[in-house]
């Protein structure tokens, strides 16, 4: 009987979190995602923002925040050791130190090696807040 009520209740977190995860997403867009991106990056060239299609919770965050922190020049300073995790709008920021020479491969390939797809990345480019694509992945 305990055993039968435990599995019932971890079925019910199990689907309570699918459905959370589903509704953040459901919410979410392309317009909602760049007004976001524009409100953290407008006059902050040394961060970028990017969009990790499968970024949908919190819990999601910990294996982004563990690889992207392994990138040099990350500046600590600035939100949770560098890095802002946004999962409504499936949005990371990262901060890097002034003198850093941002590297958008070695950050896509973290966002990769975490499990989830960078689609896009946004920059400040010293006048607006501007879309770049990723290159294609090498294998």
């Amino acid at each position: 009987m305990k055993s039968l009520l435990i599995k019932q209740l971890l079925t019910f977190v199990f689907i309570g979190s699918l459905l959370h995860a589903s509704s953040q997403t459901a919410a979410t867009n392309e317009d909602i995602r760049f007004a976001a991106a524009q409100n953290h990056l407008l006059h902050q060239p040394n961060q970028i923002a990017i969009y990790a299609k499968g970024f949908v919770c919190n819990s999601c965050g910990i294996g982004l925040r563990i690889h992207l922190k392994k990138i040099a020049g990350i500046n600590r300073d600035f939100f949770d050791e560098g890095i802002l995790l946004d999962a409504s709008k499936q949005l990371l920021v990262v901060a890097f130190e002034s003198a850093a020479d941002i590297n958008i491969n070695l950050v896509r390939d973290a966002i990769y090696s975490a499990g989830y797809d960078p689609e896009h990345y946004y920059a400040f480019d010293g006048d607006t807040v501007i879309q770049h694509p990723f290159a294609e992945v090498l294998e």
